[in-house]
């Protein structure tokens, strides 16, 4: 590579190749400076091997620093140090260009190479070595190395060390059999004279020609009927003409439910056919590998033959039972020429909802005195002729009644003129007539459905047809003295006449009036009840704040108990205040209070249902106060934390009583345990 010099103070576009800015003699010196070689390297200072220029080691004390040496940042440093520029009058370092070494040429800063591995392919100093030479997409050494892409042909892979392009792995099939990786892998394992490896012969016997199409060596073509099985190319041995080893080794003629198979020639070769088919089973595609695929005897597509497929005319399904054809008819249609094959099946073709097939195949409807109607599929009657009906709903019968002068059946199958009250029912023109017994009428003007059907001795119709005995909320009845007359005879529930004036009814409701609950002059109380209610004939309302009814008789005394303060109901009628060891307990605000007995305590807080429930006498957990708790084996003796035995403690048996401490005495000194600890068995304070 040519040197570039670069002046400090010029940009890096200022650079300019080395052979332009220094020439270079015979002996490899520039004409105006040291001698400097073309392939010199950068040492870890940054000076250039190999330059006349002797460098001098970076020092601290820069006193009697000389030429050629200079002192920067406190240090004598070599004056063509690129770290410090290559003049005796500056400092700055030399520029950075990516990938290049940088050194000092006629006290210039210049680019005396490339870094291992790049190169300047682009002509551009500005951008550096810019080109990694040692990659697939540029490989060799130096300016080889630009745009020399590393791809040998017919690899999967290949690598680029050190700018030279190996091969790492051929393509199936391929080998490098030259060694030479510019070529790639040059041969084709697949050929005759290298089958399978490089230099192997592909050789068979005589009449025969060789093959290697598939890496492997074998005949390419063997006499008529006969096929190299065994994998040796020498001779041809297996008959391919038989159904073991029909037109290839190893092809076996064979399938499912096949009666019968031969190997037939056809157009010079030997195929599997299938003679004959299991019974009831067919070859309906043609197809030998599925071999008689299709069960006749239950596929709807080929139901008793191939492509005898069951009709789906009229049905909504098909199924195939032994070779015929069964079909799910839609409502209306029926298969009255089947079942059949599929080849001859027209599916349902018979409608069943006519006069001719009504129905069922074959079934008449022909009904008397009618037009017979079989749109339902079953026999029916459309119309009647005029004067008839079919009042028995039989179309066997046809319209068998003659409604304009029939009783039972007057203008219509259902139309029986009433006897009801009628002295002498007739039928005219389908018409019902006929005169009323005494104290009936015919109110609602219908002879037919109900007769004579109103007493004139009724609270609706007390004498005729129009008049009422009525009043508000009240029970009347029409008596016949001499003449109909109304009489009340009492009130409608919940209500009751408790003015005493006829004329208004029964004007009270007594379900809902407090004045009056469940019965006239029957008041609810207003004691603390705010406000008073009745509902449903029973004394009601809310009680006021801290009063409750305990005793559920509001219309007596109403909200009678003061909860606020009475022990047996305080805060709720079900609420009593125990008396567990409570001196004297009490009721405030609908809390229950009061002191406990000397050595009790109420550690749960709640005097409502248990008092004072804890013994603090005796109460480990609970040693005289709530929540204090005895350490470790000790006791609660007397509110006071003991010793739980005399095992654990000193010869004398005794206990620290002020703080519960177990004094151990192994008869020459007397030791008070700290807290958690006990004494052993050798009067010791351990801690368990």
């Amino acid at each position: 590579m040519n040197l570039v010099s670069c002046r400090l103070g010029e940009s890096m576009d200022d650079y300019t190749r080395g052979k332009d800015a220094h020439s270079t003699g015979g002996t490899g010196a520039t004409e105006a400076g040291p001698d400097v070689r073309q392939d010199a390297s950068v040492g870890k200072d940054g000076a250039v091997d190999g330059d006349t220029d002797t460098d001098t080691p970076d020092t601290d004390t820069p006193e009697g620093c000389l030429w050629p040496n200079k002192t920067c940042d406190g240090k004598c440093v070599a004056y063509d140090d690129p770290n410090y520029g290559c003049k005796q009058d500056t400092c700055d370092p030399c520029p950075t260009i990516p990938n290049t070494q940088n050194g000092c040429v006629n006290d210039e800063c210049a680019v005396t190479g490339c870094a291992p591995g790049y190169f300047d392919c682009d002509g551009d100093w500005g951008t550096g070595c810019e080109t990694d030479i040692w990659s697939l997409d540029n490989c060799g050494t130096g300016q080889n190395g630009c745009g020399q892409p590393c791809s040998p042909a017919n690899t999967e892979s290949a690598s680029c060390l050190n700018g030279q392009c190996t091969i790492v792995k051929c393509k199936e099939l391929f080998a490098d059999c030259n060694h030479d990786p510019n070529d790639g892998c040059e041969t084709n394992l697949r050929d005759i004279h290298n089958c399978g490896e490089c230099g192997k012969e592909c050789t068979v016997s005589a009449g025969s020609t060789p093959t290697c199409a598939s890496g492997v060596c074998k005949a390419d073509q063997c006499p008529p009927g006969k096929a190299d099985c065994d994998s040796n190319p020498a001779d041809c041995e297996t008959d391919i003409t038989t159904t073991q080893n029909c037109g290839a080794c190893g092809n076996v003629c064979a399938g499912p439910n096949v009666n019968q198979w031969a190997c037939v020639a056809s157009g010079g070769q030997y195929a599997c056919q299938i003679t004959a088919c299991a019974q009831n089973w067919g070859n309906c595609n043609g197809q030998i590998g599925d071999g008689c695929e299709v069960n006749l005897n239950s596929a709807t597509d080929h139901c008793g033959s191939c492509g005898g497929k069951c009709s789906t005319h009229n049905a909504t399904a098909q199924a195939c039972n032994n070779g015929q054809c069964i079909p799910t008819c839609i409502d209306g249609f029926k298969d009255c020429n089947g079942p059949r094959p599929g080849a001859t099946d027209d599916g349902c073709e018979t409608n069943v909802r006519t006069p001719q097939n009504c129905g069922a195949c074959g079934t008449t409807c022909a009904p008397a005195h009618a037009t017979p109607d079989c749109s339902l599929g079953t026999c029916g009657i459309k119309s009647c002729e005029s004067g008839y009906a079919d009042c028995d709903n039989k179309p066997g019968t046809g319209c068998e009644i003659f409604t304009c002068t029939n009783v039972a059946h007057c203008g219509g199958c259902t139309r029986s003129c009433s006897t009801n009250h009628v002295s002498s029912p007739t039928c005219t023109g389908g018409q019902c007539t006929g005169a009323c017994a005494p104290n009936f009428g015919d109110c609602n003007s219908n002879k037919l459905k109900d007769g004579c059907e109103t007493s004139f001795v009724d609270v609706q119709h007390c004498g005729s047809c129009t008049k009422k005995c009525e009043h508000l909320n009240a029970t009347w009845t029409c008596a016949l003295v001499g003449t109909p007359v109304c009489q009340i005879t009492g009130c409608t529930s919940p209500f009751a006449n408790c003015n005493g004036d006829h004329e208004d009814g029964c004007e009270t409701n007594t379900n809902t009036n407090p004045n009056h609950c469940g019965k006239c002059n029957l008041p609810c109380s207003t004691n603390h009840v705010s406000p008073p209610t009745c509902t449903g004939g029973q004394c009601s309302g809310g009680c006021e704040s801290g009063w409750a009814d305990c005793d559920d008789n509001k219309r007596s005394n109403g909200c009678e108990t003061d909860i606020s303060t009475n022990v047996a109901h305080c805060g709720g009628c079900t609420r009593s205040c125990s008396t567990n060891h409570v001196s004297s307990p009490t009721c405030t605000g609908g809390q229950c209070t009061g002191a406990c007995e000397s050595g009790w305590g109420d550690c749960n807080d709640d005097k409502l249902y248990d008092g004072c429930e804890t013994d603090l006498n005796n109460d480990s957990n609970n040693c005289g106060t709530c929540k204090k708790s005895c350490l470790n084996d000790f006791q609660c003796v007397n509110g006071q934390c003991r010793c739980t035995s005399n095992e654990n403690c000193g010869n004398d048996g005794t206990c620290n009583t002020n703080n519960g401490l177990c004094t151990c005495d192994d008869g020459d000194d007397e030791i008070t345990c700290q807290v958690g600890q006990v004494c052993n068995t050798d009067k010791k304070c351990v801690t368990p």
